[in-house]
């Protein structure tokens, strides 16, 4: 698995909220491309605080130490994305058994319950079902 981190510095209207959106879009659009990521609004990241109403500026030295445990969390992140194959099988497994679970629960109850397949990629076509069964269920 291929995880990466991306922090985005620099001063006010440098193009740091434009640049992070066409990331955005462009990973959203690649179909083969990583299909999760972590992003922080860079109120996680600035020279600024908001401290009690106020804006205080941190000094040099405390947003290099604010840097660092951005960075620190990537790093753990990025440790957890590359585990073993044996570790993966065992998610999987997890993951097939808490779904069946579900099934089971989802069958016993009186909540309506809709489960979709969404192996062909057809997420407008996912949606207007979902829409369509909510009218249904809902006159």
């Amino acid at each position: 698995m291929n995880s990466r981190g991306i922090i985005l510095e620099g001063y006010s209207n440098a193009g740091k909220t434009s640049l992070l959106r066409a990331i955005k879009q462009y990973q959203a659009q690649d179909e083969l491309g990583e299909s999760s990521a972590i992003i922080l609004g860079e109120h996680y990241s600035q020279v600024l605080n908001n401290v009690r109403g106020q804006s205080v500026r941190l000094s040099r030295e405390q947003h290099l130490e604010l840097l660092g445990t951005r960075v620190e969390m990537l790093g753990q992140l990025n440790e957890w994305a590359n585990i073993s194959n044996e570790d993966m099988q065992q998610a999987c497994q997890d993951l097939t058994d808490t779904q069946n679970r579900l099934r089971t629960q989802a069958a016993k109850s009186a909540v309506p319950t809709y489960e979709i397949n969404t192996d062909l990629k057809d997420w407008n076509g996912y949606a207007k079902t979902i829409m369509k069964e909510q009218i249904l269920l809902n006159p």
